[in-house]
């Protein structure tokens, strides 16, 4: 959805918006009110919820929800079981793996933190919800960047999604804090 938003293809945003509807329909269990991460050949859902997935399929559910905005109900149940039970509340970070009664998986073959986990999933994960939330909340969206060389207004957009850009500031040293509002995706 987003590389079709990217190269202004609209019928690929719609079959990418299409499509991940289906899998997250398919992938949201109502009882635990979560998402599981796919499921065995006999179609029974996997024992287990990996966070890297669950955090895609979060991701994915916050940015249709900006055009949708019946699906925030959803979204709110999922953030919910993100933070009561992917968060570690006694020593930080996330869990790499839940069991389906969503208590940590403890034999992994991967530590708690490692690259793509900590420092993409776990961090894009963080910085969608606050984006999306900003809308959601019809509150200002702020965010810091380091810019080389300022790029033009027309080109400053909250990552992959698109919203009015309402103040550029300077901040610390090298560092611009920008505002925007009225956050959308395709």
């Amino acid at each position: 959805m987003m590389t079709g938003a990217l190269a202004n293809n609209d019928r690929q945003v719609e079959a990418s918006r299409n499509g991940g509807k289906k899998v997250l329909n398919l992938s949201f269990k109502r009882k635990r009110q979560a998402w599981s991460n796919g499921f065995d050949k006999k179609g029974k859902p996997y024992r287990k919820r990996d966070a890297w997935i669950f955090a895609e399929q979060n991701q994915l559910l916050a940015s249709l929800a900006l055009s949708e905005p019946r699906l925030k109900d959803i979204l709110v149940k999922t953030y919910g079981y993100w933070l009561g039970n992917f968060v570690d509340k006694e020593n930080g970070g996330i869990f790499d793996a839940l069991d389906n009664k969503g208590q940590p998986v403890a034999k992994r073959a991967k530590p708690k933190h490692w690259v793509w986990k900590s420092g993409f999933h776990e961090f894009e994960h963080a910085l969608v919800a606050y984006i999306t939330s900003s809308r959601f909340e019809g509150k200002p969206l702020t965010l810091h960047y380091a810019f080389s060389e300022r790029p033009e207004d027309s080109e400053l957009n909250p990552y992959f999604f698109r919203a009015r850009l309402t103040s550029v500031q300077g901040g610390a040293p090298g560092a611009q804090v920008v505002t925007f509002n009225d956050v959308t995706f395709p």
